[in-house]
């Protein structure tokens, strides 16, 4: 689970899963 919200933050590294992955991103 991890490493699915890391890989969804890189994948949007400046859209709106920032709010997916608000603390990578």
């Amino acid at each position: 689970m991890t490493f699915v919200v890391a890989d969804t933050c890189i994948r949007c590294k400046h859209t709106d899963c920032v709010e997916v992955c608000p603390v990578d991103c």
